[in-house]
Formats: C-alpha cells, structure tokens, sequence
C-alpha cells in the first residue's frame, strides 16, 4: 500500500496536468487521486532529523527541475560506455514491437499485465528465472543432503525441460542477455560465488567455472546486451553493497572493492541496454519495499560506477524481485509481509520525472506462494517463478505487459485481445517433474574454485 503521508494538496491549486491526469483516471476518490498523481507533485529528495527517508514537502525537486538535470547528466554521459571494449552495437530504444499510438494516448494509465495459469515445474525451492527474447531459463535449489542445484530452459511461453545439476550451494539467481549470455550467482555459507555461461538454441548450457566474488548473504545478477553486469547482496547484517564488471570470456573482470549503496536486506537488481538500473529492497526492520534508480556511468579510472537517485517507498511486503526492458517496461513482484500471498506491480519509467510510474496505487494479487522471482523480455513478455506455501515444489506462470488500444474495462481488454496474443506464441517444451528431496540452505559446501580479488 502507499504511505500514509502521500503529500496532498487542494485540488483547485494542482496544476493542469494533475486535473487533466485525474479526468483520464475516471471516478475515483480524493485520496487514491492524491496518491495515484503524486509522481507530478514532488518526489522523496531529503531525509528526516532522524536520518530516515521521506517524502519532500518543499517544491525545489519538481519535474521540470529534474528534466532539467536529466538533460545535464545525458550531455555528460555521451562517452561514459566508449572505454569499455565489448560494449557496442545497441539496440533501437524502444524496440519497434512496443511502439503504438496507445502508449501516448493513454500514457498517463500506464501499462497493463495479464497472466496466464500457474503450472508446475517440479520439485525444488528458491528458484529464480531469467527470459530473452528466444528463450527462458530457471535456476533452483535441490536436496537438503546433496545440496545441489539445477536448472531448466523452456520456451518463451509454456513449460520447462527435466531439471539439470550444474553446481552446489543456495540462493541462487539467474541473469540472461538477448545475446544468451548467462551470470548465475548463489552462496555457499557466508562465500559467494558466480559462473558465467551461454545458452544455445537447444536448450543447453555451457558453464564456465564457479568462482568466488565476494562475501554476503541474498545475491542477485542483472547483466545486458553490452556486457555489462551488476550483483547486490546483503552483507549478513542490514548494509547492501553492489558489485560491477564486464564479461570477458568465461570470467567476469569486477571492480576491485563492492560499494555501499543502502541499507536493507532481499535486494533484487536489474539493467537494460541504456544503462538504467532499477533495485528494490525491504527497508531495515520494517516490511516496507523501496526501490532505487540508477545509471551505469564512469570514474575517472574509466571503472564502471553506478550514480544512484533516492530510493522511494512504493509498497509493503517481502522478497522482492524487479525488472525492466528498454522500453521502460516495469514489473515487480513480491510475498506479503505477513502471509503467503503474492502481489505483482507493473509500470513504465519516465525519463521526464526519473521514476517509474506504477500503474496501480497499491500491488495486485495474483498468486499464492513464497519467494517470487520475475524477467520480462524486449517484447514485453513475461514469465514468473515461485515456491509452493509449505511444499519444496516450483511454480511458473507466463504473462504479458500491454497497452489497451481503447480506454476500456481491464478484463475485457484481457480476454479479447491479450490471451489472443499469448495463445499466438508456440508452445514448446514440457513440464517435468524432479525427485529431489526438500531444501536446507546456507550450510552447503560449494564446489567453486576460489578467485578472490586483491585488495588495494
């Protein structure tokens, strides 16, 4: 839910945009109007006298003040990629699959998401998915005594292949670039190690080996089209780091040292081929979910940095996961804070305001479970993962971002048009189940080779 202490205003004084954005909207009550259209009013900038973030209450972060930073830090960032070697051949932004007039005639509602089914994968726990354009790949947990894990490939749409050993350990989580270049990291006790990989069109993988990065605790990976990759983690108390390198070959060349960018646990991280990143996190000691907007630049070392915005409050809840395409397509999903429900948010992000907006002021139900992982790829398509509420057992769904062209009901908009579409893409695959015995995480034994880094 949104915080309580949503600025509000009267409405006679809100700028013409907030009227004209509250008439789109339709019949809806001074309060969720107020919430829905704070991203034109003003967002967090500041902290508290007690160090804790809030909401700014003064004017000097209006939009078009941070338009007008935006525009400064893109001036600057013509060259920030060109020292990188593997970085090159972009993409189109947006991809031409996402272009229609209904992004600008009803941009202000924001993108809509319909699922499909929940079908099971098979036994295992943690799991975590990764989705390109051609094809999607999970990673979970097996037995609590082998303690091994394995992974999956599947279609764009449907099922997935028999479960395949690759490594040992826990918590793991899978990345995965249009170029089917794979980053997979998990823990082994208190160590954290990553492999890099290549998917081919058969549904295989080719690992390189498993290294040590680093020490922490809830890993997560994002990597993009140019090479580019970035891990959080947790550093076993409340202090979230990052980590950022480039692939190159089999092995990833990080920074040096992991950098201090908040503070909170589960973080979740994901980038596109612009160099945006979006992260989100639950706040220290509390089940608030916030999330935090990023850009890939560089020092005067020509290393990699990531330049953080303010992280902003957007939910309640637990274990969330994020991602983004270069379309600015968001969507976001999580465990209730206090049961086994799942929630999903879905939104675009604005260059004019620097932040995403979400296209429902409080998160949407769709699922029951534990533990949510979700990958959206450049056509908007969409597939999540989760475990079962009590049984070691993986569940998927498929799903897809859309834009109705008509300002009609959601559910009519869903059943016409977007299950059409979903039942358009070929169904590959199937689903299998494995025999693996249920989890225990965190005492495992890795079969990783060690790399550490030296240290300045």
């Amino acid at each position: 839910m949104q915080p309580a202490n949503a600025p509000m205003q009267n409405s006679t004084k809100r700028p013409e945009t907030w009227r004209t954005h509250c008439i789109k909207i339709g019949k809806v009550t001074k309060v969720s109007c107020a919430n829905r259209c704070n991203r034109h009013q003003i967002i967090p900038a500041g902290r508290s006298e007690n160090n804790s973030r809030t909401k700014a209450s003064s004017g000097h972060n209006t939009p078009q003040r941070r338009k007008a930073m935006c525009d400064q830090n893109n001036a600057k960032n013509e060259t920030d990629w060109s020292v990188v070697e593997n970085i090159k051949n972009l993409t189109p932004y947006p991809p031409a699959a996402l272009q229609s007039p209904s992004q600008t005639a009803l941009g202000e509602k924001g993108p809509l998401l319909e699922w499909g089914e929940a079908s099971g994968i098979g036994d295992g726990a943690f799991p975590s998915v990764a989705l390109n354009k051609d094809i999607s790949l999970t990673v979970h947990e097996g037995g609590a005594f082998n303690a091994q894990l394995f992974y999956n490939t599947g279609p764009i749409r449907g099922g997935f292949g028999d479960a395949i050993p690759y490594d040992s350990g826990g918590y793991p989580f899978i990345a995965m670039n249009d170029n089917g270049q794979l980053v997979e990291v998990h823990q082994s006790g208190f160590d954290l190690y990553y492999r890099v990989g290549k998917i081919h069109q058969d549904g295989t993988v080719t690992w390189g080996p498993s290294l040590w990065f680093d020490n922490g605790h809830w890993s997560s990976v994002a990597i993009n089209n140019l090479g580019a990759v970035i891990e959080v983690h947790n550093n076993g108390a409340n202090q979230l780091y990052y980590n950022i390198g480039t692939i190159s070959g089999d092995k990833i060349l990080w920074n040096k040292k992991a950098v201090n960018y908040d503070n909170g646990y589960t973080p979740s991280i994901t980038l596109n081929n612009n160099g945006l990143v979006l992260e989100c996190h639950v706040e220290s000691l509390h089940r608030r979910l916030r999330n935090k907007i990023g850009l890939v630049k560089t020092n005067e070392n020509g290393e990699l940095k990531i330049e953080w915005d303010y992280n902003i409050w957007y939910d309640d809840g637990a274990a969330p996961s994020i991602s983004i395409n270069d379309a600015g397509n968001v969507v976001e999903v999580h465990q209730s804070g206090a049961s086994y429900d799942l929630y999903y948010r879905v939104g675009q992000y604005s260059d004019y305001s620097g932040s995403v907006a979400w296209s429902d002021q409080n998160g949407i139900r769709y699922d029951g479970g534990r533990l949510p992982r979700v990958a959206i790829n450049q056509n908007g398509q969409i597939k999540e993962v989760h475990q079962s509420e009590a049984a070691p057992t993986i569940w998927f769904r498929d799903g897809l971002i859309y834009w109705p062209t008509q300002d009609l009901d959601r559910s009519a908009v869903a059943s016409a048009d977007v299950m059409a579409a979903l039942n358009s893409i070929p169904v590959i695959g199937s689903v299998a189940a494995t025999s693996i015995d249920p989890p225990m995480i965190g005492q495992q034994a890795s079969n990783a080779q060690p790399d550490p880094r030296g240290s300045d």
